[in-house]
């Protein structure tokens, strides 16, 4: 019969690092049904590291636990946690004035898809205007952008809070447009929709990149209590 030292030996070569690592292999189960455990184990225990790497890749703010939102039912709330959007490659735009709790939902959202397995990338848009521009000459904004390339959701939070210039507009536009092709994009803006003209003097980029990105979009509006 083997011992512990060899169990843990075995589970290594295999790669089962989880198991290997458990204090005690004592058990009263029958050895069918603690191998069933054993190996539950390992992929739970995958699982839950794989979730904390994608947090921590992910960049989210903090969360402030907010749960409450005036603007959208508790209804709604629930069917976008079940992140079926995603899997569909829909977007989502949030907007409303500050304080609000954009940022807030689209974190709780980003959250919930990382517990489902999917990869989230969190950025604000001047960042990404920077990472688009050095993506091939800065080695810090071609990972962000691999990143980016690599994620299943972008929340991409400040969309239009400042004027834009036209050349950055351009950037914005390929790298949205390309980023948006087969991944999933949450807009977080304090502008409404109909304002976003007014951000810029190259109209007609700027209509055509919102008309791409809220096309079957789903469009939340958050009010003040």
């Amino acid at each position: 019969m083997a011992n512990e030292l060899e169990i843990r030996e075995m589970a290594r070569k295999l790669n089962l690092y989880n198991i290997a690592r458990l204090e005690t292999y004592e058990t009263d189960l029958s050895p069918v049904d603690y191998l069933s455990f054993l190996l539950q184990y390992e992929i739970d225990e995958r699982k839950r590291r794989s979730v904390e790497n994608n947090r921590r890749l992910s960049r989210l703010p903090k969360s402030n636990n907010r749960e409450e939102f005036n603007g959208i039912t508790k209804w709604m709330i629930t069917k976008l946690q079940k992140c079926e959007w995603i899997e569909e490659e829909g977007n989502l735009v949030i907007s409303g004035k500050c304080g609000t709790g954009k940022t807030a939902l689209a974190t709780m959202l980003g959250e919930k898809a990382i517990e489902q397995g999917y990869k989230v990338k969190y950025i604000k848009s001047d960042a990404l205007i920077e990472c688009l521009h050095q993506k091939n000459d800065n080695a810090k904004n071609r990972r962000i952008y691999e990143s980016l390339v690599a994620s299943d959701l972008i929340i991409l939070d400040e969309m239009m809070y400042l004027p834009i210039s036209e050349e950055d507009l351009r950037v914005l536009y390929k790298g949205l447009i390309f980023l948006n092709e087969s991944r999933s994009v949450i807009i977080v803006t304090n502008r409404m929709l109909s304002d976003w003209d007014n951000a810029c003097r190259d109209k007609h980029t700027i209509e055509t990149l919102k008309d791409r990105l809220i096309n079957d979009a789903k469009i939340i509006y958050l009010k003040t209590k």
